[in-house]
């Protein structure tokens, strides 16, 4: 379950919401990122998650390149650990078959070059 943005004004610092959007639209190219948000702003039916978009596009336009890179890096890392294939199969208690590839060396984070 997503969690509910509830940001005051005056805040900073990136939340999971922030990190969400970035790991589902966010590129390491800062001017990409800027206009997909710009598309999820008028797409999101729920007034919240738009409005989490609006404010962190504006957040990223003020943001520098190497910085934008750096983070949006971090977030998908993040996301992806927190959402891990293999984590989930172990909670279920699932056994994995023989022909699952559970090596995620090979995943691509999307922020490649």
């Amino acid at each position: 379950m997503v969690q509910k943005l509830h940001r005051s004004p005056n805040e900073k610092r990136f939340s999971f919401n922030d990190a969400l959007l970035t790991a589902l639209f966010g590129t390491p190219n800062r001017q990409n990122t800027i206009d997909r948000l710009g598309v999820v702003c008028t797409a999101f039916p729920d007034e919240e998650f738009r409005t989490a978009a609006v404010i962190l596009r504006e957040r990223i336009k003020k943001m520098d390149d190497f910085s934008w890179t750096a983070l949006c890096k971090l977030s998908k890392w993040e996301i992806n650990q927190l959402f891990d294939s293999e984590r989930f199969l172990y909670d279920s208690e699932d056994e994995p078959g023989e022909d699952d590839d559970l090596d995620d060396e090979d995943l691509d984070d999307g922020c490649g070059e």
